[in-house]
């Protein structure tokens, strides 16, 4: 009798852990990766990046890429990371994950002035474009995009805290407490749209943002809340009410 009484027992908190993150399936991937200003359009040659097979380069739909290729970007890689993990800091930069980058094929340039649809050679104005994920908590990504010119001196606007304003995340926050505590923060946020991590330029900080559905789809001018949580300190919550026309 005991054996089943545990059974029941554990079936009865995973349950209930469950049922209270039920709203976890409205997590989205958040942040951008903004190429679309650097690199978008141009020739290029894209390598994925696998740490599984010895810090790997793969050149998309090639098998295997040259040594001199790798050497370049391995080091071009090195120069980077350092650059980040100084101004990250040990804690953020650790959960930093490359996952491609981009080549700029400069001597292809001039083949693009008669293609159509007509290409803005404007934008093609980084060498190296990195493409990482933020991996602030289990199964959370936020798009991190870093822009390098041919001196390898980063051009794009990063979506990091100050160098001088090191910051360590809450580890208790995750999905299902970003949206408990946004259901306890006093403002109206049922039913959620999506809650997702991301960065606010304006404060120079990390986030979690949990997102009110569209009360009135249908108006002319469209209502939800939103609410904020510092993702330094859960206990630092800002709301607001957010309005478009449709």
């Amino acid at each position: 009798m005991r054996s089943w009484y545990t059974i029941l027992f554990v079936f009865s908190v995973v349950f209930v852990s469950w049922s209270q993150c039920v709203e976890s399936s409205l997590l989205k991937i958040g942040g951008d990766y903004r190429n679309t200003d650097y690199i978008d359009h141009c020739p290029t040659y894209n390598f994925k990046y696998s740490t599984v097979n010895d810090n790997s380069w793969k050149l998309d739909g090639i098998k295997g890429s040259s040594s001199a290729i790798a050497k370049e970007l391995n080091d071009v890689k090195k120069n980077l990371e350092k650059k980040l993990s100084n101004q990250l800091g040990t804690d953020l930069f650790s959960k930093l994950e490359l996952q491609s980058v981009s080549v700029s094929v400069y001597d292809s340039l001039s083949k693009m002035q008669s293609r159509y649809p007509v290409v803005d050679l404007a934008k093609c104005k980084t060498k190296y474009f990195f493409f990482y994920h933020l991996l602030p908590t289990k199964g959370v990504k936020f798009c991190v995009g870093i822009a390098l010119d041919d001196n390898q001196d980063i051009i794009s606007e990063l979506p990091f805290p100050s160098i001088d304003n090191p910051t360590v995340l809450d580890n208790s926050l995750n999905v299902c407490n970003a949206i408990r505590i946004a259901k306890e923060s006093g403002t109206p946020i049922m039913p959620i749209q999506d809650v997702y991590f991301d960065f606010d330029f304006e404060r120079g900080a990390y986030v979690w943002v949990v997102r009110q559905k569209v009360r009135n789809p249908y108006g002319k001018v469209l209502e939800y809340n939103e609410v904020t949580i510092e993702a330094v300190d859960g206990t630092q919550t800002t709301a607001y009410k957010k309005t478009v026309e449709n």
